[in-house]
């Protein structure tokens, strides 16, 4: 079990914050694994698993939480501020792109804070690997991490295809679910000889994994990290 002191709490959207807190010296952690949080009351232990969306090239430790009206955890988070700690066991999960040579991220919602933490690393370390991040959000403005996600397009390893499912005026880009259309689209029709992680609630997951194989993707090629 680890503490840490929350040093930073950063507003990513309207109910969405990123917690920044003290990284333990000797805590080291595998990009896109996760911690089991906790926090007791007089009846009970509640527990949640968080993807850590820091990288580990990062001094400090993050995890990215959209605050659920009543919910047990995330209405304990909503009232948390600096100074205070958080209490987690972990690291957890093979949700690493580690060895991996040209990978395909599809997410959604805050499904993509795995990936925010996979990404940072593979640029920080330079990897030899090409990433393509397929992501999709409600509307443009909750698209986490969107303004660090355009910075990073200056790597020409990275490439990325967003899309919503509510238009404003000024989207620009696609709009509707990740279907096998936008898969091709974002991989050039270049689908197999990839390796494929999903990351989201699990109807939706299952929905683009069905779309993955009926392009040829080999199951074997689909790693699955759902949530909710």
């Amino acid at each position: 079990m680890y503490t840490c002191k929350v040093i930073l709490i950063k507003k990513e959207d309207g109910d969405t914050f990123t917690f920044v807190m003290e990284k333990p010296a000797n805590f080291k952690y595998l990009a896109g694994q996760y911690g089991i949080f906790e926090y007791k009351t007089k009846e009970e232990i509640v527990r949640r698993s968080y993807s850590f969306s820091s990288s580990p090239t990062e001094d400090t430790l993050a995890v990215t939480a959209r605050i659920i009206p009543n919910g047990k955890m995330t209405s304990y988070l909503a009232d948390i501020i600096p100074g205070d700690s958080l209490s987690f066991n972990g690291p957890v999960g093979k949700f690493s792109m580690e060895g991996q040579k040209n990978v395909v991220l599809i997410g959604g919602g805050s499904g993509v804070t795995p990936f925010r933490s996979m990404i940072k690393y593979a640029i920080d370390k330079n990897l030899d690997a090409g990433i393509t991040l397929i992501y999709g959000a409600r509307n443009p403005r909750e698209i986490l991490f969107n303004e660090e996600f355009v910075s990073f397009l200056k790597n020409l390893r990275f490439k990325m295809y967003l899309t919503v499912d509510r238009p404003d005026d000024a989207w620009k880009f696609h709009t509707g679910f990740i279907d096998a259309g936008f898969i091709k689209e974002a991989t050039e029709s270049i689908v197999t000889g990839r390796s494929y992680f999903l990351c989201g609630p699990p109807l939706m997951l299952s929905a683009i994994q069905k779309s993955l194989l009926s392009l040829g993707v080999p199951e074997g090629s689909i790693v699955l990290d759902a949530w909710g």
